[in-house]
């Protein structure tokens, strides 16, 4: 990464932030030195009628903001956070020290960015204003995929894939294994219904492998993954 300013933020070509936004991200940074992320919240903008009432509340839910002033990064904090790069504020120097990037050839890639990211964080701060605004389009990548629309599987395992292999890299696979397990957990589900019943073993498939490279646990996720048990 080029970027030599101290912070580094993230805005989609199509969506915009409030002016003030940066300003405020900054001041805490500077007013406290723990601080290693800086997130706000966004509104959800519906860019025209075709765009289904299910898909806009469920995007409208998952931004609003739960997270509120300064906390501890603990994996109760880190699962409630949204995994969104454009509506946070990072230190560049986190990311240069610990090589934090973006996978190639994935989707989906800000859960990628965000769960290799927090783990070389500290503390948060989260700002109870909505500072990013999200122009939701018609049929954008993440509607094709809750409709099962695109050739696309198991996106968020493949990501998944990427950050158990940069935990393993950093030695922290073992520490981070009930985040890892969460993950797992969700990314099967939302994996198995954003796609046509014909690639369900595909999706099954993605989710054993990973689940041979977690280390044992009383999980019956983990076990029933592990002996091919899905039903």
């Amino acid at each position: 990464m080029a970027a030599s300013a101290p912070y580094i933020a993230f805005v989609d070509s199509d969506d915009w932030i409030e002016a003030d936004v940066y300003e405020n991200a900054v001041k805490y940074f500077e007013n406290d030195s723990d601080i290693d992320i800086v997130c706000w919240g966004a509104n959800i903008i519906k860019e025209n009628s075709n765009i289904s009432d299910s898909i806009f509340n469920g995007a409208r839910e998952y931004h609003k903001i739960r997270l509120k002033g300064k906390k501890e990064l603990n994996n109760k904090i880190i699962l409630l956070n949204t995994v969104c790069v454009w509506n946070k504020m990072f230190k560049t120097d986190i990311i240069k020290t610990n090589k934090i990037m973006f996978p190639e050839g994935l989707e989906l890639e800000d859960n990628s960015f965000y769960y290799t990211y927090i783990v070389n964080c500290r503390y948060g701060y989260f700002i109870n204003k909505y500072f990013y605004n999200y122009r939701q389009r018609e049929n954008s990548l993440i509607q094709q995929l809750q409709a099962s629309k695109t050739t696309i599987v198991a996106p968020h395992l493949k990501n998944l894939n990427f950050i158990m292999d940069y935990y393993k890299k950093k030695d922290i696979l073992t520490q981070k294994c009930a985040l890892i397990l969460e993950l797992l957990s969700r990314y099967l589900e939302m994996d198995m219904n954003w796609t046509s019943e014909k690639n369900h073993p595909e999706v099954l498939n993605t989710a054993t492998i990973l689940a041979e490279e977690i280390p044992d646990s009383d999980s019956p996720l983990l076990e029933n993954l592990k002996n091919k048990n899905y039903t």
